[in-house]
């Protein structure tokens, strides 16, 4: 063990050195995170574990050999320990983009290539790379994210806080980070986050269907969540499209800001006029009060603006989630654009 962390510690500072001061930042503290991980499986068999840890751990231990097993995910150490950190969240992640345009800003980074987000332990890092956005005039948005994959790179942890979600909404994140350290093609953002939302969203629902019924009160509250999910997916997509529309016409710049703003602005009256109508759960209950611009909206679309494609492959391999994470692989090894690729080599 303590070898492995004198190899960590050199890795992070060699990357440091090579990168600059915001790698020194974060890798501080995802190495601190690292040092105090636990293996689940000595947690579980230790009597002094608080007996809540204990269950959720077992179900993560189940969780990950069911992303293996069942739907065809890389086994790797990932998830296999845990860390206990004093917040509900991990990261607070900064987007950007242009204000009247749909032209999104992107990071870049060693080894993962351009990304349209860039992640900070501490909000108030975050805060101060947001103002210098929004001091160039972008939309920006501070999102918090309860998980991230370091693509095998490092030993990725389960955190205390996840000890508070529901089968489904673990099952699923779980199953989404280890997509990436499956599924991984540098500066394709969009496909990377497309396919782990999709192959989470399903691996989620057949999880809690495998572990609990599909009779179960887990199951039924997933159809449902799910159900939400999809509901809110049509309503920003929607928006997108009204908003793109705008911004491919002559106006000018500040004419296209205030039309943006009155577009959003009967978004967030539509949501809270028609919220019970809407969605079956509360899930999304802050939607109308949230920080909707640009940079809110890109973001979303980068994880779900073209699913159906994936459903389309899923559809054609008789729903079978393995031969269809196999088939998504094989584009791995196609240069050029994954999504043009599937579109050529695996649906005609």
């Amino acid at each position: 063990m303590q070898d492995k962390r004198v190899r960590l510690i050199g890795c992070c500072l060699c990357i440091s050195f090579i990168c600059g001061c915001y790698y020194l930042q974060q890798g501080s503290v995802l190495l601190k995170y690292h040092c105090s991980a636990q293996s689940n499986k000595s947690m579980i068999a230790d009597s002094s574990t608080p007996q809540d840890i204990r269950e959720f751990l077992m179900n993560v231990e189940n969780i990950r050999r069911f992303a293996v097993e069942k739907v065809g995910l890389k086994k790797n150490k990932n998830f296999s320990c845990f860390v206990k950190i004093n917040r509900d969240y991990l990261v607070d992640n900064v987007y950007a983009a242009r204000a009247d345009t749909f032209a999104q800003y992107f990071w870049h980074y060693p080894f993962f290539g351009s990304m349209p987000y860039k992640g900070f332990f501490s909000r108030n890092d975050a805060e101060k790379e947001a103002d210098k956005l929004r001091e160039k005039g972008y939309d920006v948005f501070i999102g918090d994210v309860n998980g991230f994959s370091t693509l095998g790179i490092l030993r990725d942890p389960v955190y205390s806080f996840m000890k508070n979600y529901g089968p489904y909404s673990l099952s699923s994140l779980i199953c989404h980070e280890l997509t990436h350290s499956t599924i991984f093609i540098k500066n394709q953002s969009q496909f990377n986050e497309e396919v782990a939302t999709f192959v989470g969203n399903e691996a989620g629902l057949r999880y809690v269907a495998d572990r609990y019924g599909t009779g179960s009160e887990a199951y039924k509250k997933a159809l449902l969540l799910i159900e939400d999910t999809r509901t809110y997916y049509r309503l920003m997509a929607d928006l997108h499209r009204k908003l793109d529309s705008l911004y491919t016409g002559e106006k000018s710049r500040a004419a296209r800001i205030i039309s943006k703003n009155k577009i959003i602005e009967n978004f967030k009256q539509n949501i809270t006029n028609n919220y019970d109508s809407l969605f079956k759960t509360k899930a999304y209950g802050g939607l109308s009060r949230a920080t909707i611009n640009n940079a809110t909206i890109l973001i979303h679309m980068t994880y779900t603006s073209d699913l159906n494609i994936y459903y389309e492959l899923y559809n054609r391999l008789g729903n079978d989630l393995k031969r269809t994470i196999a088939a998504l692989g094989e584009l791995q090894k196609i240069k050029g654009d994954p999504k043009k690729n599937l579109r050529e080599k695996l649906l005609n």
